[in-house]
Protein backbone atom coordinates (compact mmCIF):
# COMPACT_ATOMS: atom_id res chain seq x y z
CA UNK A 1 0.00 0.00 0.00
CA UNK A 2 1.59 3.31 -0.98
CA UNK A 3 0.39 6.86 -1.13
CA UNK A 4 -0.19 8.54 -4.40
CA UNK A 5 1.03 12.10 -4.85
CA UNK A 6 -1.90 12.85 -7.10
CA UNK A 7 -5.14 14.48 -6.25
CA UNK A 8 -8.46 12.71 -6.31
CA UNK A 9 -11.87 13.88 -7.32
CA UNK A 10 -14.13 15.17 -4.58
CA UNK A 11 -16.42 12.16 -5.06
CA UNK A 12 -13.55 9.64 -4.71
CA UNK A 13 -12.02 11.44 -1.72
CA UNK A 14 -15.41 11.71 -0.01
CA UNK A 15 -16.10 8.00 -0.62
CA UNK A 16 -12.73 7.06 0.92
CA UNK A 17 -13.32 9.41 3.86
CA UNK A 18 -16.79 7.99 4.48
CA UNK A 19 -15.40 4.45 4.31
CA UNK A 20 -12.73 5.28 6.91
CA UNK A 21 -15.38 6.88 9.13
CA UNK A 22 -17.58 3.79 8.71
CA UNK A 23 -14.64 1.56 9.66
CA UNK A 24 -13.67 3.54 12.79
CA UNK A 25 -16.63 5.77 13.61
CA UNK A 26 -17.97 3.51 16.33
CA UNK A 27 -14.87 4.48 18.34
CA UNK A 28 -15.70 8.20 18.22
CA UNK A 29 -18.18 10.43 19.97
CA UNK A 30 -18.18 12.80 17.00
CA UNK A 31 -16.56 12.70 13.55
CA UNK A 32 -16.49 15.36 10.84
CA UNK A 33 -14.72 15.17 7.50
CA UNK A 34 -12.92 18.49 7.11
CA UNK A 35 -10.42 20.06 4.71
CA UNK A 36 -11.07 20.45 1.02
CA UNK A 37 -13.74 17.71 1.12
CA UNK A 38 -15.79 19.82 3.54
CA UNK A 39 -15.17 22.91 1.41
CA UNK A 40 -16.45 20.98 -1.64
CA UNK A 41 -13.31 21.42 -3.77
CA UNK A 42 -13.33 19.53 -7.07
CA UNK A 43 -9.86 18.07 -6.53
CA UNK A 44 -8.61 16.85 -3.16
CA UNK A 45 -4.96 16.37 -2.17
CA UNK A 46 -5.59 14.69 1.19
CA UNK A 47 -8.43 14.30 3.66
CA UNK A 48 -8.62 15.75 7.15
CA UNK A 49 -10.89 14.32 9.82
CA UNK A 50 -11.72 16.03 13.12
CA UNK A 51 -12.80 13.52 15.73
CA UNK A 52 -13.75 13.39 19.38
CA UNK A 53 -12.55 9.91 20.32
CA UNK A 54 -14.47 7.60 22.57
CA UNK A 55 -12.62 7.30 25.88
CA UNK A 56 -13.11 4.50 28.40
CA UNK A 57 -11.75 3.85 31.86
CA UNK A 58 -10.18 0.45 32.36
CA UNK A 59 -8.05 -1.27 34.99
CA UNK A 60 -4.40 -0.32 34.75
CA UNK A 61 -2.42 -3.37 33.59
CA UNK A 62 -0.54 -4.93 36.50
CA UNK A 63 -2.29 -2.75 39.07
CA UNK A 64 -2.58 -4.31 42.50
CA UNK A 65 -4.87 -1.62 43.88
CA UNK A 66 -7.47 -1.22 41.14
CA UNK A 67 -6.01 1.93 39.58
CA UNK A 68 -7.71 2.92 36.37
CA UNK A 69 -6.40 4.42 33.14
CA UNK A 70 -8.25 6.26 30.40
CA UNK A 71 -8.03 4.50 27.06
CA UNK A 72 -8.50 6.16 23.68
CA UNK A 73 -10.66 3.70 21.72
CA UNK A 74 -10.04 5.46 18.40
CA UNK A 75 -6.25 5.25 18.71
CA UNK A 76 -6.58 1.59 19.64
CA UNK A 77 -8.77 0.97 16.56
CA UNK A 78 -6.36 2.79 14.24
CA UNK A 79 -3.44 0.86 15.74
CA UNK A 80 -5.34 -2.36 15.02
CA UNK A 81 -5.89 -1.32 11.38
CA UNK A 82 -2.15 -0.66 11.13
CA UNK A 83 -1.33 -4.09 12.59
CA UNK A 84 -3.77 -5.73 10.16
CA UNK A 85 -2.14 -3.96 7.19
CA UNK A 86 -5.34 -2.09 6.25
CA UNK A 87 -3.55 1.25 6.65
CA UNK A 88 0.03 2.42 6.85
CA UNK A 89 1.65 5.42 8.45
CA UNK A 90 1.94 8.36 6.06
CA UNK A 91 5.48 9.57 5.55
CA UNK A 92 5.76 13.35 5.23
CA UNK A 93 8.25 15.43 3.23
CA UNK A 94 10.63 15.49 6.22
CA UNK A 95 10.84 11.69 5.92
CA UNK A 96 8.96 11.08 9.16
CA UNK A 97 5.48 9.86 10.04
CA UNK A 98 3.11 11.89 12.19
CA UNK A 99 1.67 9.38 14.59
CA UNK A 100 0.93 10.80 18.00
CA UNK A 101 -1.84 10.74 20.57
CA UNK A 102 -3.73 13.71 19.03
CA UNK A 103 -2.92 13.45 15.30
CA UNK A 104 -2.39 10.49 13.04
CA UNK A 105 -1.33 10.72 9.41
CA UNK A 106 -2.17 7.52 7.57
CA UNK A 107 -2.58 6.01 4.14
CA UNK A 108 -6.02 4.51 3.51
CA UNK A 109 -6.84 3.15 0.07
CA UNK A 110 -3.67 4.71 -1.33
CA UNK A 111 -4.58 8.22 -0.17
CA UNK A 112 -3.39 10.29 2.80
CA UNK A 113 -5.83 10.95 5.63
CA UNK A 114 -5.10 12.94 8.76
CA UNK A 115 -7.09 12.32 11.92
CA UNK A 116 -7.03 15.27 14.32
CA UNK A 117 -8.46 14.62 17.76
CA UNK A 118 -10.46 17.18 19.69
CA UNK A 119 -12.72 17.37 22.72
CA UNK A 120 -15.86 19.32 23.55
CA UNK A 121 -13.86 22.46 24.46
CA UNK A 122 -11.82 22.70 21.26
CA UNK A 123 -14.09 21.08 18.68
CA UNK A 124 -14.99 24.39 17.02
CA UNK A 125 -11.48 25.77 16.65
CA UNK A 126 -10.07 22.43 15.51
CA UNK A 127 -12.82 22.00 12.91
CA UNK A 128 -12.38 25.56 11.61
CA UNK A 129 -8.60 25.32 11.37
CA UNK A 130 -8.66 21.84 9.82
CA UNK A 131 -11.29 22.87 7.29
CA UNK A 132 -8.89 25.51 6.00
CA UNK A 133 -7.60 26.34 3.52
CA UNK A 134 -4.23 27.15 5.09
CA UNK A 135 -4.37 30.88 4.32
CA UNK A 136 -7.84 31.16 5.84
CA UNK A 137 -6.73 29.26 8.96
CA UNK A 138 -3.78 31.66 9.31
CA UNK A 139 -6.22 34.57 8.93
CA UNK A 140 -8.34 33.21 11.80
CA UNK A 141 -5.37 32.63 14.09
CA UNK A 142 -3.97 36.10 13.28
CA UNK A 143 -7.34 37.64 14.11
CA UNK A 144 -7.43 35.64 17.33
CA UNK A 145 -4.12 37.26 18.35
CA UNK A 146 -5.56 40.69 17.59
CA UNK A 147 -8.28 39.90 20.14
CA UNK A 148 -5.63 39.24 22.81
CA UNK A 149 -6.01 35.47 22.55
CA UNK A 150 -3.89 32.71 21.06
CA UNK A 151 -4.14 29.15 19.84
CA UNK A 152 -2.04 27.03 22.18
CA UNK A 153 -1.95 23.26 22.44
CA UNK A 154 -5.12 23.01 20.37
CA UNK A 155 -7.10 25.40 22.60
CA UNK A 156 -7.95 29.09 22.62
CA UNK A 157 -6.28 30.74 25.62
CA UNK A 158 -5.70 34.24 26.95
CA UNK A 159 -2.41 35.70 28.23
CA UNK A 160 -3.00 34.07 31.64
CA UNK A 161 -3.46 30.63 30.08
CA UNK A 162 -7.22 30.60 30.75
CA UNK A 163 -9.04 28.44 28.19
CA UNK A 164 -12.05 29.59 26.21
CA UNK A 165 -14.43 26.85 25.19
CA UNK A 166 -15.14 26.57 21.46
CA UNK A 167 -17.88 23.98 21.29
CA UNK A 168 -18.63 24.98 17.69
CA UNK A 169 -17.08 26.92 14.84
CA UNK A 170 -19.36 29.93 15.29
CA UNK A 171 -17.88 30.47 18.77
CA UNK A 172 -14.35 30.28 17.37
CA UNK A 173 -15.16 32.82 14.65
CA UNK A 174 -16.62 35.10 17.35
CA UNK A 175 -13.46 34.83 19.45
CA UNK A 176 -11.45 35.65 16.32
CA UNK A 177 -13.60 38.73 15.68
CA UNK A 178 -14.38 37.27 12.26
CA UNK A 179 -17.66 37.02 10.39
CA UNK A 180 -19.00 33.48 9.96
CA UNK A 181 -18.37 31.90 6.56
CA UNK A 182 -19.75 28.58 5.38
CA UNK A 183 -16.95 26.11 4.56
CA UNK A 184 -17.43 26.34 0.77
CA UNK A 185 -16.95 30.14 0.96
CA UNK A 186 -13.56 29.96 2.68
CA UNK A 187 -11.05 30.76 -0.02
Amino acid sequence: MSATLETRSLAAARADAEALRARCGMFAERWEIAGSVRRGKREVGDVEHVVIPQMVRAPKPGSLFGEQVELNCLNDAVDTLLALGEIERAIYPDGKPRWGPKMRGLIWRGFRHEIFQADADNWGNQLAIRTGPADFSRYLVTNLRRQGLRHDGGYVVDSNGRRFSCADEVRFFQLCGAAWLEPEMRA
